[in-house]
């Protein structure tokens, strides 16, 4: 799954938004940094939601000026319970690479940016 940050959409043009997207995992990370979320926030209660767009930007360059370099994380892989039915599965979370925040961090200004210039009221995601 995956959580997807654009501008409001405007008689149907969500096809032609800019947009970016992360993994659920990441979007939580993303989210902290532009302070709407916690680490300790239900997921469910954050992965969806809107912001208006001027406040959005504040809160991008604002993250940009004080985040610390996101150094990544590695790969790690997680054994899911044996059964009477043999092995469980392994999930593996295959981390984050190192800058990943900033990267993350300057589409969404670039997203901000666009909605400033074009008159859409909210940046969503979901």
């Amino acid at each position: 799954m995956s959580v997807y940050f654009h501008p409001n959409a405007i008689n149907g043009d969500y096809n032609s938004l800019p947009d970016t997207n992360t993994s659920n995992a990441n979007a939580v990370g993303v989210l902290v940094a532009l302070g709407l979320a916690t680490f300790e926030s239900d997921f469910a209660d954050i992965c969806c939601g809107s912001c208006p767009t001027a406040d959005f930007m504040g809160r991008v360059l604002l993250a940009l000026a004080l985040s610390p370099t996101d150094e990544g994380t590695t790969t790690v892989a997680y054994r899911q319970g044996d059964s009477v039915m043999g092995a469980g599965a392994t999930v593996y979370d295959l981390g984050r690479s190192a800058g990943y925040l900033q990267v993350k961090l300057q589409a969404l200004r670039k997203i901000a940016q666009w909605a400033l210039d074009n008159d859409r009221a909210e940046i969503v995601w979901g």
